[in-house]
């Protein structure tokens, strides 16, 4: 049975992810559309700003209040449908697409937590993203019965363009 959060639920959701993330994304669950959206804007602004404060810069932290929640949403929404269309054209497997963004959106909530103090050691978005992949992968074999093997070279290709976005920006940022 699937659970639907709404807007009203999302501590609640969270209070129950938390504490045990991987048996979380096994449980089916989906989140309304302006859950998706909300949980991903909060979840980046406060990342952004901490890691504002953390830096020192008040540039840093409007940057993280207002440009780092666009940009997430943006994020997530090529992210959910590039897996939507991966398994579409190259696996016949055809996802419901708001339980896929419920999934991505979800599993993205450590990446956050770990971003927040990114400004301290920029290598720690590198292990936030690697706690997402993870989940992401728990979400996507467990809610929609898809190959363990396929999701795990799905992430980790997307990990390499993480990886190569992530240096490229800090290269150019210092």
């Amino acid at each position: 049975m699937t659970t639907t959060f709404v807007l009203k639920d999302l501590p609640k959701l969270l209070m129950a992810f938390l504490p045990k993330p991987l048996d979380f994304m096994r449980r089916e669950f989906q989140l309304t559309w302006p859950a998706v959206f909300v949980l991903t804007a909060a979840c980046a602004a406060v990342s952004g700003v901490v890691s504002g404060l953390i830096s020192r810069r008040f540039y840093d932290v409007l940057t993280g209040l207002f440009l780092f929640p666009l940009t997430s949403i943006v994020s997530s929404l090529v992210f959910g449908f590039f897996v939507y269309y991966f398994f579409s054209l190259f696996r016949s497997t055809f996802l419901d697409f708001r339980r896929l963004m419920s999934v991505v959106v979800v599993s993205f909530v450590p990446y956050f937590l770990f971003h927040s103090i990114s400004a301290y050691l920029p290598p720690i978005d590198l292990l936030g993203f690697a706690f997402a992949g993870v989940l992401l992968i728990v979400g996507l074999v467990e809610q929609f019965g898809l190959e363990r093997r396929v999701c795990s070279r799905l992430v980790a290709g997307l990990g390499a363009v993480f990886f190569i976005a992530w240096a490229t920006s800090l290269l150019l940022t210092r």
